[in-house]
């Protein structure tokens, strides 16, 4: 069953996920080894309850993403809540520093734009958005979604809502950081998949209602940077033929491949970012 993606590669502007071949890292490059917290950098406060320092940082409103990324990356979760971040935009003639809704929109404006390939819409909604399948391309997107899950841990912290509406996967995997994998019961299963992917939906459904179709095996196929690639959903899925007594494990197989497998090492980042600055309980009562 094959799954096709369009390449983002051609709508990302002068960002370029992955290696530049004759290009030296910049400042606003993803690829760059984040700057330390250093100590120096703050000040104390007194009178601030649960927090330790201030820290001025001064960014560009358009990189405010990939800005923040290299002067905080390095700073642990702990020390991130207990740092009050004072952010001036380059340019700003006020000189005062944002409010967090100011400088937090414009850090989700970039984070959350496709053509940094982090995330992208899903099929079946072009509002909310998924984790991007091409984010791999780029050898530090592992370390990117981790800070992303800090920004939305900051802003619930801050009580700022989201300009945009994440995938229920992603909120799934959100509330279950540490677990292996995501337990969710067939038919919710199922429903995520109607609101992921309503094509792949209803072909599953199909498979559930009709029969299997001749030679569906438990693996599949998915385009990827021009080339189509085989994934097996077991061991040796390939070889394992889906029949009447199977397909109920095989249609979940590929809803579990669809909202998680596929980019798994992405929703677990993003997950303990996110965990980083905000408890399990908090989440939910949030």
């Amino acid at each position: 069953m094959p799954v096709h993606n369009n390449d983002p590669r051609a709508n990302t502007g002068d960002y370029s996920p992955g290696p530049k071949v004759g290009n030296t890292p910049s400042h606003n490059d993803i690829r760059t080894p984040p700057q330390a917290f250093c100590p120096s950098d703050a000040e104390a406060v007194t009178g601030h309850q649960d927090m330790h320092c201030k820290m001025r940082l001064d960014i560009r409103r358009d990189q405010a993403f990939l800005d923040l990324y290299q002067k905080l990356y390095d700073i642990s979760g702990t020390d991130m809540k207990q740092t009050d971040l004072q952010i001036f935009f380059r340019g700003d003639s006020t000189g005062e520093p944002q409010s967090p809704s100011d400088w937090l929109a414009a850090v989700f404006t970039q984070m959350f734009d496709p053509s940094l390939a982090l995330f992208a819409p899903t099929p079946a909604d072009g509002r909310v958005l998924h984790p991007s399948e091409y984010s791999e391309l780029n050898p530090q997107h592992l370390p990117a979604f981790r800070f992303a899950g800090k920004m939305v841990g900051l802003a619930d912290r801050a009580k700022v809502t989201l300009p945009v509406r994440l995938s229920r996967a992603v909120l799934r995997r959100m509330l279950h950081a540490d677990a292996e994998a995501v337990d969710i019961a067939f038919e919710d299963l199922l429903e995520d998949v109607k609101l992921f992917d309503l094509e792949r939906y209803r072909l599953l459904v199909e498979i559930l209602k009709k029969g299997v179709p001749p030679g569906l095996t438990f693996s599949i196929e998915s385009e990827r940077f021009g080339a189509v690639k085989v994934f097996e959903l077991l061991e040796n899925g390939r070889n394992a033929v889906v029949n009447e007594g199977n397909k109920r494990e095989y249609v979940r197989c590929v809803a579990e491949w669809l909202l998680f497998r596929s980019v798994g090492q992405q929703h677990i980042a993003f997950a303990q970012g996110v965990h980083d600055i905000v408890s399990n309980v908090e989440l939910s009562q949030g």
